[in-house]
C-alpha cells in the first residue's frame, strides 16, 4: 500500500506490526526501559547494568514480569531434626522420672519380674528386706540371741542384757507369733526399704512398720537389731527415785543399755517404791535414736506404811507441848481462844484421809483429807473449853530424808 493516500509509511509499519525475538531475561535487575525516567537504584550497583537486547521493545505500564530487585530468595530449612531431637529428650527426662521415683516392688523388681540391679534385690544373699525383718522376728520368738543380732549391720555397744537368758524371759512375759510382712516399699538403686509387718506380740495384735537405710552393696540387714536405752535424762531430772534401779537384775549406771524389743524387767533395791515399765516398742528398730523407756513409780505396801508411821509420829509430837502452837513435828495447833500454856492434845484420827500416792518427783508420799486432833484446854475467858484442833487437808511425806520429814499444805 505504498502511496496509499493516508497510509502509513512502509518504515513505520515494519517499526509497528514487526513482532521481535522472544527476550532472554536479563542476568541482574535493571530499570525497565521505556518507563520514563530513570529510577534510583535501591542498592549500590556491583558494575554497569546490562542494556537491553537488540530488538526489545520496553513493555508497556502493568504489563510483563518484572525483575525481582532483591534476588532469588533463599530455600527454606527443614525443621524435622530439630522436632525429633526434642521428643527423644522429653522421653528421656520422664524416663528418667519414672525411674528413680516409682516404688519398687518387695525384692527390688522393675515391674517385670526380674531385679533392677543387684543392689536394690539384695541378691548379693539372696535375702530380700522382708526376709530379713522375718527372719529376725523369727529368731527373737525361740529365744536365739546370737541369730537375731546377726540380722544387723552393726554391733551393739555391749551385749550384757542380749543373752538367750534374758531374751527368753522376755519372750515367757510377752510370746511373739504369727509372723506376717504385710508390704515391703524399696527405693530404686535399693537406697532404702521400709518394711510393713504383722504379728501377735503379747496374746495381742500388733503391726509396725521397719525402716532399713543402705548406704553399702552389702547384703540387706537392720541398721540395729537392739535398741540403745539412755537412762541418763531421767535420773538427772529424779535421781532420788532412779537410786538403786536395775533392769533385769542388774543395776542401772551412766552408760546406756543396749535390750532387744518387748519386756522389761526393771525393778529397784528402795523398798518404800515400786517401778514398772512398758514394753519397748518394735518400731524403733533399725532406728539410730536412743529409745526411752516409759516407766510408771508408785508407793510400794512398805512405803504407804512408812509414811504413815511418819505421819501418826508428826502428830503425836504434839502432845509433848501444852502451847497453843507446838514446834515441829507437830502438824497441828489451837484456835485462838484458846489460853497459850493451857493445852491438852489427844490421839489424832487418820481416818479422813485418801489412799497414800506417790509425787510427781522424788520420794515424797502424797496424803489428802482431813487429820482430827481433840483438844482441851482453858478459854481466853477463863472458861474450860474443848473441840478439835486446825489441821491441814493435805500432807507430804519425803521418804527420801532419813527420817522422813512431814510437811502439811491448807
Amino acid at each position: 500500500m505504498t502511496g496509499w493516500p493516508g497510509g502509513v509509511p512502509d518504515e513505520e509499519k515494519t517499526t509497528v506490526y514487526q513482532r521481535p525475538p522472544v527476550p532472554v531475561p536479563p542476568p541482574a535487575p535493571g530499570p525497565p526501559p521505556g518507563w520514563g525516567g530513570p529510577v534510583p537504584p535501591q542498592f549500590p550497583p556491583q558494575g554497569p547494568p546490562p542494556g537491553p537486547p537488540p530488538g526489545w521493545v520496553g513493555a508497556p505500564g502493568g504489563y510483563g514480569a518484572q525483575p525481582n530487585p532483591y534476588g532469588v530468595p533463599p530455600k527454606k530449612r527443614k525443621r524435622w531434626p530439630l522436632a525429633i531431637g526434642a521428643i527423644v529428650v522429653v522421653l528421656v527426662v520422664v524416663g528418667a522420672g519414672l525411674y528413680f521415683f516409682t516404688p519398687l516392688g518387695s525384692n527390688g523388681s522393675n515391674g517385670s519380674g526380674g531385679p533392677s540391679n543387684p543392689f536394690a534385690s539384695g541378691q548379693d544373699d539372696g535375702k530380700t528386706p522382708g526376709d530379713v525383718v522375718k527372719g529376725y522376728l523369727e529368731a527373737l520368738s525361740r529365744g536365739d540371741a546370737d541369730a537375731a543380732l546377726s540380722y544387723s549391720s552393726e554391733e551393739p555397744a555391749n551385749k550384757d542384757l542380749l543373752t538367750n537368758d534374758i531374751l527368753k524371759q522376755q519372750i515367757a512375759k510377752m510370746p511373739i507369733s504369727n509372723i506376717r510382712i504385710l508390704n515391703v516399699d524399696t527405693r530404686p538403686m535399693g537406697t532404702s526399704s521400709t518394711v510393713h509387718v504383722a504379728m501377735d506380740f503379747g496374746g495381742q495384735p500388733q503391726d509396725f512398720t521397719v525402716f532399713m537405710p543402705r548406704t553399702s552393696a552389702g547384703p540387706w540387714r537392720l541398721k540395729h537389731a537392739a535398741l540403745k536405752v539412755d537412762f541418763s535424762s531421767q535420773k538427772s531430772n529424779d535421781p532420788a527415785a532412779f537410786k538403786g534401779m536395775t533392769v533385769f537384775g542388774k543395776e542401772i549406771g551412766d552408760d546406756p543399755i543396749f535390750l532387744f524389743p518387748g519386756f522389761i524387767d526393771v525393778g529397784t533395791s528402795n523398798p518404800n517404791i515400786t517401778v514398772t515399765a512398758k514394753p519397748l516398742r518394735f518400731a524403733m528398730v533399725g532406728s539410730p535414736m536412743s529409745s526411752g523407756v516409759d516407766l510408771t513409780f508408785a508407793v510400794s505396801d512398805a512405803g504407804k506404811k512408812a509414811a504413815t508411821d511418819a505421819l501418826v509420829s508428826a502428830f503425836a509430837s504434839c502432845a509433848q507441848s501444852h502451847a497453843v502452837k507446838p514446834p515441829p513435828p507437830c502438824l497441828a495447833e489451837a484456835y485462838s481462844d484458846y489460853q497459850d500454856g493451857s493445852v491438852s492434845w489427844g490421839a489424832p484420827d487418820l481416818s479422813g484421809l485418801g489412799q497414800p500416792s506417790l509425787g510427781a518427783k522424788g520420794l515424797t508420799v502424797l496424803f489428802d483429807g482431813i487429820v482430827d486432833v481433840p483438844i482441851s484446854g482453858m478459854g481466853t475467858d477463863g472458861k474450860p473449853l474443848q473441840g478439835p484442833s486446825k489441821t491441814g487437808s493435805n500432807y507430804i511425806v519425803d521418804l527420801g530424808q532419813a527420817p522422813p520429814v512431814v510437811t502439811r499444805q491448807y
